[in-house]
């Protein structure tokens, strides 16, 4: 019957949530959507840490710097620390320096990534910009590289 089926996921939420230590949550379209909070994600997420579950906020926007990040989170009335928040531009900066990368980065993306790659130490070359973060990187320099790329 439709009763037994719905107590019997009732129950499996129940066994799951006992078993649950850490709530990773998408903030693109769980928490907010465009720049709206979507109702009561707030509440819910409040609720999470009251009941002793641990909260990380995650998106795959690369956008934004991880403190902006974790900036449009207490925005939004949301209590949030840094090591709370993963955007793809922490992880890829994270990554590059488990890896023990040291040279310079071209990126062709958005200026939160080099923000990140910035604050993780390195240094970033854009095509926005036509300089690198210490501005020795001219469009010549931008040439260069494209042309060694092309290469076959």
């Amino acid at each position: 019957s439709e009763y037994s089926r719905s107590i019997g996921f009732f129950l499996m939420q129940t066994q799951i949530l006992k078993n649950c230590k850490l709530f990773l949550l998408d903030c693109d379209g769980v928490i907010w959507r465009g720049g709206e909070l979507i109702p009561k994600s707030d509440v819910a997420v409040r609720k999470l840490r009251e009941n002793g579950y641990r909260v990380a906020f995650v998106s795959n926007n690369s956008k934004v710097s991880r403190p902006e990040f974790m900036s449009k989170l207490c925005k939004h009335g949301f209590q949030a620390s840094e090591n709370e928040c993963y955007s793809t531009s922490f992880l890829t900066a994270t990554y590059l320096k488990s890896i023990k990368f040291s040279k310079s980065v071209y990126v062709i993306g958005s200026e939160g990534l080099c923000k990140e790659l910035n604050s993780h130490g390195f240094t970033t070359y854009s095509t926005d910009n036509h300089q690198s973060n210490n501005g020795e990187f001219s469009l010549a320099h931008h040439l260069d590289v494209f042309r060694l790329l092309s290469k076959k």
